[in-house]
């Protein structure tokens, strides 16, 4: 819930996670 959190308040964090789970977000998701 942090991460969404953090996305909410911070538009950049977006176009961060969007890297990120375009990379290996799928596999850090099942991790958490």
């Amino acid at each position: 819930l942090d991460h969404v959190i953090v996305l909410i308040i911070n538009p950049y964090s977006l176009l961060y996670m969007n890297g990120w789970f375009s990379t290996q977000g799928r596999s850090r998701l099942l991790s958490y």
